[in-house]
């Protein structure tokens, strides 16, 4: 799981990107910052550190951002998309959120 910092109809969210665990789907939710972002472009599609309690930190500018309503916030929508299954000659199977292929010499390894 990570998060981002990504624009959309002009203002910031904070992108929580997350696979599951049992199927390959990667769910993208999109909580709201209440920050337009031309106040912020630089940030935009930066990597995001949590701080707790809603707070995420900009490592890159220092800047640090909070959901609207701190650990509370619900997301404003979601985004789920099929993880492809990677090109490989020998069997593959997803298994606890990756892929993983098996290999006569070493069994199954993350592929």
């Amino acid at each position: 799981m990570r998060d981002t910092l990504e624009e959309h109809n002009g203002y910031l969210y904070n992108v929580m990107h997350d696979n599951q665990y049992d199927e390959p789907i990667r769910t993208h939710a999109w909580y709201p910052i209440g920050v337009r972002a031309r106040d912020y472009p630089r940030d935009i599609s930066e990597q995001l550190v949590s701080e707790g309690h809603g707070i995420m930190r900009c490592p890159s500018s220092g800047k640090r951002y909070r959901l609207t309503n701190g650990g509370q916030t619900l997301p404003e929508f979601t985004i789920s998309e099929p993880i492809p299954c990677p090109t490989t000659r020998v069997e593959t199977r997803y298994v606890r959120g990756h892929w993983e292929k098996l290999l006569k010499s070493q069994g199954w390894v993350i592929a």
